[in-house]
């Protein structure tokens, strides 16, 4: 399989039109190419054809009592081990579910998570493509409306944990390689709430960037464009 080029996302969505829409936006502000596609949920595979596309962007929050279909995981994990990018959005680690929980870098402590009004991501392991543009601590607003905030994320033997999360006292950001790809998990929702931060958006971008296996570019550095599109709505 050969992977797409120019920096292509597929976004598949949380159930949350306006919260898929910003994630979009965000990414295109940044120099990505990215493509709005069908609700995770309800992904099984060949809705959109994976190889026109460098990273895929898993939004599982507010359609998280519904699992993704066992033909769509296998899809993504074929994806990623043919040299495909993966960022993942909360619940999907909590979810655990079968065959795609082996491909995913952290696993949920006893399946437990909490609710909180606010997200802090602390710096745990530099990278420069995921520190770019950003300083140590990472603060958002957080989405409580599908039940939780966060997952405590539990970091799987050979995965890097970038930042922790600061309400969890766990990880926050975990990655790794996985065959010819990567994969990256944050252990909060990604929904507009939390990418009203630029922070937390330029935090975003920067993980979907590394999980192209690309070094720092000035093309995923949000700028003005990204405040007036927040403005704009």
């Amino acid at each position: 399989m050969t992977i797409g080029a120019d920096r292509t996302v597929l976004i598949l969505g949380s159930g949350n039109l306006a919260g898929d829409q910003t994630a979009e936006a965000v990414l295109d502000t940044a120099g990505f190419d990215a493509d709005l596609g069908v609700q995770s949920a309800l992904w099984n595979g060949e809705q959109f054809d994976l190889e026109a596309y460098e990273a895929v962007v898993v939004l599982n929050s507010f359609n998280w009592r519904t699992d993704i279909p066992v033909a769509g995981q296998q899809a993504l994990i074929d994806y990623v081990e043919e040299g495909g990018g993966l960022v993942t959005g909360e619940w999907l680690i909590w979810n655990d579910l079968t065959p795609l929980a082996d491909l995913l870098p952290v696993e949920a402590d006893n399946r437990s998570w909490i609710t909180e009004s606010s997200l802090v991501y602390t710096l745990n392991t530099p990278d420069v493509t995921i520190n770019q543009e950003l300083n140590d601590r990472v603060d958002a607003s957080a989405n409580t409306e599908t039940n939780g905030s966060e997952t405590l994320f539990l970091a799987k033997p050979g995965a890097t944990t970038f930042y922790n999360s600061v309400q969890t006292d766990r990880a926050g950001l975990v990655g790794w390689d996985y065959e010819d790809g990567r994969v990256i998990s944050f252990s909060s929702v990604i929904a507009d709430t939390e990418l009203q931060s630029t922070d937390f958006a330029q935090l975003f971008v920067n993980s979907v960037d590394w999980s192209l296996d690309g070094e720092a570019s000035a093309e995923s550095r949000l700028d003005a464009r990204l405040r007036e599109f927040y403005n704009a709505h």
